[in-house]
């Protein structure tokens, strides 16, 4: 994918996120003074903070504590590039949060909501024990295939943002 394509597939999955936000937010399912659980998008992954309708969210990125343990820590939205950085934040503190939603990466989605990761588990281990959790795929409409394979410990997302539409496999309760 080129650059440029890439750029407007990121503002079209921008522009998708903001509006789930939005009516999450309207539902009561999620408010301004809510954590998001976020990723700074490695150079495969989409944009998904680019654009202007997000700055009233309070963002965090995951970092690593040890081999497979993970957490979230607060971070400003003007932080959160493209590029790379992993999982082990220069900013990190001591201190971490739990959102009540998160936005997750993956090499693939399904139309069962399933995800493909990277294989080392991170997610599917930190979010094993947050079942009331919300979580959002963020892909291309390419990366949304009718299956995938899974095992037992892989999480299924609770929405799929893609360039051309947001996914909903059931509303948060």
């Amino acid at each position: 994918m080129s650059s440029e394509v890439r750029d407007i597939t990121s503002k079209k999955i921008n522009a998708n996120l903001a509006n789930l936000l939005q009516k999450l937010n309207s539902q009561n399912f999620i408010d301004n003074g809510n954590w998001i659980g976020c990723f700074a998008p490695l150079p495969d992954e989409f944009a998904w903070f680019d654009g202007d309708d997000l700055g009233n969210y309070k963002f965090s990125l995951p970092h690593l504590l040890g081999a497979n343990d993970m957490c979230f820590v607060p971070t400003k939205l003007a932080q959160i590039k493209q590029g790379g950085i992993g999982l082990e934040l220069d900013h990190y503190d001591g201190s971490s949060v739990k959102p009540n939603l998160y936005l997750i990466p993956g090499l693939g989605f399904s139309r069962k909501f399933q995800r493909l990761g990277r294989g080392k588990g991170y997610y599917d281990k930190y979010l094993a024990d947050l079942p009331s959790a919300i979580k959002v795929g963020i892909c291309s409409e390419e990366q949304l295939l009718d299956e995938l394979p899974t095992d037992e410990y892989d999480i299924e997302m609770n929405y799929i943002i893609t360039d051309q539409m947001i996914y909903a496999k059931e509303e948060p309760k």
